[in-house]
């Protein structure tokens, strides 16, 4: 009597063939890049992706930790020096220990670095006292730049209520300007909308390789 041999079963977690490109030994986690892409479009959204949210929220805290310094020349014309004396404590206290009655030097740089990311650009409105010294620097909710008049639109919230400012020259606007910016340069846009605008370019790219 015949006796036919069993073949040895496949233990789980073995495949049952050697070719890479049988179905079978493709990893969950191949495929285009294309098919992995969480496409947003606004900030808020993109804040609810755990490493976009991580990944800004680290960012704005290490900067927020780092120590901005006004400086001056030597009276020789030569190396800059902390300017620590008149108008120049005033600045270093406003960049190091607390920038308005409101917000700590720490937080305003952390939100401001959030907003560059988030929103391409962060405004921060210098208000200066009646020597023309800076007395406060407010952050602002919404702003815009006019590269024909060199002036900015803001928005801030002080401890007086709402200010609108109209047309405020660019001496007295910081503007943080994210590293990805429009064309003419003026003006940064959201990190997000550039990952957006890139993976669409490589995904055009792919599809015209595959088709030449």
């Amino acid at each position: 009597q015949r006796r036919e041999a069993t073949p040895a079963p496949i233990s789980a977690g073995v495949h049952a063939t050697t070719d890479p490109n049988a179905p079978s030994n493709q990893s969950p986690n191949s495929g285009s890049f294309e098919e992995k892409i969480i496409r947003v479009q606004k900030p808020d959204l993109a804040l609810t992706i755990s490493a976009v949210y991580r990944a800004v929220e680290l960012k704005a805290k290490t900067i927020g930790q780092m120590e901005m310094q006004f400086q001056r020349r030597n009276k020789a014309g030569g190396n800059y020096v902390p300017a620590m004396w008149g108008p120049g404590k005033k600045i270093n206290y406003l960049l190091q220990k607390r920038a308005n009655p409101m917000m700590t030097s720490a937080e305003l740089f952390q939100q401001m670095s959030i907003m560059r990311e988030m929103w391409g650009n962060a405004y921060v409105y210098i208000e200066r006292d009646e020597l023309g010294d800076p007395r406060n620097l407010w952050l602002a909710t919404c702003g815009g730049y006019d590269p024909i008049t060199a002036t900015y639109t803001l928005t801030y919230q002080t401890d007086r209520g709402m200010v609108w400012r109209y047309m405020a020259p660019a001496r007295d606007v910081i503007h943080g300007r994210n590293t990805y910016r429009h064309p003419n340069g003026y003006m940064g846009i959201p990190t997000h909308c550039y990952a957006i605008q890139t993976l669409s370019l490589i995904a055009t790219e792919k599809q015209q390789a595959m088709e030449t």
